[in-house]
Formats: structure tokens, sequence, C-alpha cells
């Protein structure tokens, strides 16, 4: 055998290899996307069941965000009744959450 014929081997073989490491990848990524599309699906469970109401109290051209009478549950659970919710201009809040429980979601 001559180099080129080894050279040609070689060549072949890392080909070979790339496609198997490809194929690995992409079997990966199926498997990553189904497991994501699983996690949206029982997000979406819990927000159909969700049943959040309120009246909007702050003026059209306000910058802060008033709403009386507001109610949060889930489930059938009630979490916040009729309560008056006030978000200031300027102020910071933030969102408390475990990973992956969907706080940035839109």
């Amino acid at each position: 055998m001559g180099r080129k014929e080894d050279e040609k081997r070689k060549a072949k073989a890392k080909a070979k290899a790339a496609g198997k490491k490809e194929a690995a990848a992409a079997q990966i990524d199926k498997v990553q996307k189904d497991a994501m599309l699983k996690g949206n699906v029982k997000r979406a469970a819990v927000l159909e069941t969700a049943v959040i109401t309120g009246v909007l109290a702050s003026q059209q051209q306000a910058m802060d965000v008033k709403i009386e009478q507001f109610s949060m549950g889930v489930y059938g659970k009630e979490f916040i009744k009729d309560t008056k919710l006030e978000l200031n201009f300027g102020r910071r809040y933030g969102l408390i959450g475990m990973n992956g429980s969907g706080k940035s979601t839109k």
C-alpha cells in the first residue's frame, strides 16, 4: 500500500467518526427538545387552570399600575383574595421561584 491509499483510508475513517458524532449530537438534541416540550405541556396545564381577576384602577396615562379586588387561584385553591395590587413606577420588584418554574416565560 502506498501513502496515498493510507491518507484516503484515514480521511474516510475521520469522516465516518464525524458522522457518528453528528448523529449522536442530533439524537441528544431531539431528546432535549422532547423533554422541553413535555415541560411546556405541564406549564400550559397549570396556566389553563389558573384564575386571575381584578379591576384596573390606575388612570390611562399613569405610569403606576393599580389593580383593586385582585384575586389569584390555581387548581381551585385561592392564593390571593380581594387584595389591592399596586406597582409604582421607579420601584424594583422581584419574582421568586424555583429554577425551571417559568419565571421568564412569556
